[in-house]
């Protein structure tokens, strides 16, 4: 019903018939009814919602051409169909020279991927445990390096002559 409310607005707007104290839509329906059967045309509310959809549809090119006018159209368009014959022969080329090329013939079967997808999981997880090990010592010869300063910093103070006072 709403659907058929804006239909109905759209229509009186582009008429110019809109009025501003508009009635309810019920009341709008039935006094179209009523001027639809006054012209002898409430046929038009009965009928099934599919069938005037139909009636709205163009009837497929194929039913409307004759077989000359067909004809005629091939010939009008023959230019415009060679051009795409010519595109796709050269598409086949193209995509022959793609196909046959070493590169995409030396690309190795799933079997052999797995397989080396399996051996970089393996060079990453001893590349993380040899990173690791090298964070770990690198921690460990900062904290040696830091004790020997320590050390350095005190024999020199104490190898230093104290000043008399």
């Amino acid at each position: 019903m709403e659907a058929l409310e804006q239909r109905l607005y759209a229509i009186e707007e582009a008429v110019g018939t809109l009025q501003p104290g508009r009635q309810s839509l019920h009341s709008d329906i039935a006094s179209l009814r009523d001027e639809l059967k006054s012209l002898k045309m409430d046929l038009v509310l009965k009928a099934p919602a599919e069938k005037l959809r139909e009636l709205h549809k163009d009837p497929p090119i194929e039913d409307t051409l004759s077989t000359d006018e067909k004809l005629f159209l091939i010939q009008y368009h023959r230019p415009l169909i060679d051009k795409h014959i010519e595109e796709l022969v050269e598409m086949e080329r193209l995509s022959q020279i793609v196909f046959d090329s070493d590169a995409l013939v030396k690309i190795p079967d799933d079997s052999v991927l797995d397989d080396m997808k399996k051996n970089m999981e393996g060079l990453k997880e001893e590349l993380k445990l040899a990173h690791d090990e090298t964070i770990n010592f690198l921690i460990e010869q900062s904290k040696t390096l830091k004790e020997t300063t320590d050390a350095w910093i005190q024999v020199k103070n104490l190898a230093r002559p104290k000043p008399n006072v």
